[in-house]
């Protein structure tokens, strides 16, 4: 049985608001979109990447194009691109089945993506007479090398692959966004080290979950305490 732990460190908003940048470095900051046109490349930065793909997308299309080309268009609009706009992300790219979105903050990130999973389930409750969407999501934290209307590096490829690993409906993220977050209300699950397509070296992984609520979390103690 995989052990389910609360990461050890926090990534603290206060404490984000009130420092300095540096004076002998340049502060990091996303750029506008009329800057981004401009820019061109703008070198390597700090980024939580998430990227997101439909579970089956080949069958639904088979089944059904155009209804599965509209109801992901409706849930980008619906669903995607509002819950960015909250978190304070800015949409990569679409993918016609997924999408890639970058995030200035890894808790931000887990939050978005924990969140795009429990819309798309009540989304699916909603339209209970169709075959119901599901998503794989995958996180990960370092260094991008941003241009006008992509992002580009190893920290992306990760990512991706982390989400091709992760579970029909789960969330996905590596060690660095791990030790990034801590938040009560989440809990996150040792995946071990994950041979990933096209990564060299094996990447440790946690699968993320929102914690049970107050009222149940000591039956759900009871219950990982008692499984074999």
């Amino acid at each position: 049985m995989r052990a389910v732990v609360h990461s050890p460190f926090a990534e603290d908003p206060s404490r984000r608001e009130h420092q300095q940048p540096s004076r002998l470095q340049p502060e990091l900051r996303l750029v506008s979109g009329a800057s981004r046109g401009s820019a061109g490349s703008l070198g390597p930065r700090l980024a939580a990447i998430v990227a997101a793909d439909m579970v089956d997308f080949t069958r639904h299309m088979a089944e059904h194009e155009v209804r599965t080309h509209a109801r992901c268009t409706a849930l980008r609009r619906t669903v995607v691109e509002p819950g960015l706009a909250r978190h304070g992300a800015r949409i990569i790219k679409h993918t016609g089945d997924g999408f890639i979105a970058e995030f200035s903050s890894a808790t931000q990130a887990v939050w978005f993506a924990l969140r795009f999973q429990v819309a798309v389930r009540a989304w699916n409750v909603r339209r209970a007479r169709e075959r119901s969407l599901e998503f794989r999501v995958g996180i990960n934290l370092g260094d991008v090398i941003v241009e006008a209307h992509d992002v580009f590096g190893h920290s992306v490829n990760i990512a991706t692959r982390l989400e091709s690993a992760a579970r029909p409906g789960g969330v996905l993220v590596s060690h660095a966004v791990f030790v990034s977050v801590r938040d009560p209300r989440m809990l996150f699950e040792d995946a071990g080290d994950l041979a990933l397509k096209n990564i060299d070296e094996p990447v440790r992984g946690f699968h993320v979950r929102l914690s049970a609520p107050a009222k149940s979390r000591g039956a759900a103690r009871r219950a990982r305490l008692t499984a074999t």
